[in-house]
């Protein structure tokens, strides 16, 4: 089924389906990260958080670098 198809069914236009197309995306990759972060806390490997998800174990990498940043950030901003 077409883009225009889906929208015409869910009577909404393209671009607003676009736009709950990218929520919807957004929302999984922040799911995705919040368990990463879970797992890793629970001395999983990177690898292993990868396989689980189903990304790269470079993609895992990077959200716990961000995720690490992120916290930093926080503890700075409460001194």
């Amino acid at each position: 089924m077409s883009e225009k198809e889906i929208a015409d069914v869910m009577k909404m236009s393209t671009g607003t389906l676009r736009q709950y197309q990218r929520i919807f995306n957004e929302q999984l990759k922040m799911e995705q990260q919040l368990k990463a972060v879970k797992l890793k806390n629970k001395q999983w490997s990177n690898t292993a958080i990868a396989n689980e998800l189903g990304v790269t174990e470079g993609t895992v990498r990077n959200w716990l670098r961000s995720e690490a940043k992120i916290g930093r950030a926080s503890c700075r901003e409460r001194v």
